[in-house]
């Protein structure tokens, strides 16, 4: 015996598409016209945010020549972070350091050593800003006094 499938003789069909989560279903009907539902909403992958939870600089102290090394926490996946630059600035503003924070710990801390040149001006330093991109492109400052307030001290 064949069996012909029709339009008419369709129970229920759903596709649902994972990528899209879209969803198809029509129901059985008895007369020619057939109905139809047709529902989509919009799955969006979103990354947990990445937020500023710590702030280290070692050693407290150093003198001009040496380096000192940053660490940054975060929480978020960290390999959303795709660059960390600290801009250091010194007691009169007259020396302003820039560096990258490259390095990733066995933790899913961020890290990099700044030299401190040797002719920087002596006193109580700080981290000026901390700019952090991910990767999507999207640059988050962070400034002293108001979000990071992170000094060291550069003496001889």
């Amino acid at each position: 015996m064949t069996t012909i499938l029709s339009l008419r003789n369709i129970f229920v069909t759903a596709l649902i598409i994972i990528g899209g989560a879209f969803m198809f279903a029509s129901t059985r009907s008895d007369s020619p016209n057939l109905t139809a539902d047709i529902s989509s909403s919009e799955v969006v992958d979103q990354a947990e945010p990445k937020v500023l939870t710590g702030i280290n600089v070692s050693p407290s102290s150093v003198r001009p020549g040496e380096s000192v090394t940053i660490t940054i926490s975060t929480s978020g996946e960290i390999f959303n972070i795709i660059q960390i630059d600290a801009y250091l600035e010194g007691p009169a503003a007259l020396n302003t350091i820039n560096g990258p924070v490259v390095n990733i710990d066995g933790d899913g801390n961020h890290f990099g050593s700044i030299p401190i040149p040797s002719g920087a001006e002596q006193g109580t330093w700080k981290i000026k800003t901390l700019e952090v991109m991910d990767n999507e492109g999207i640059m988050t400052s962070y400034h002293y006094g108001t979000d990071i307030f992170v000094t060291f001290v550069v003496a001889q």
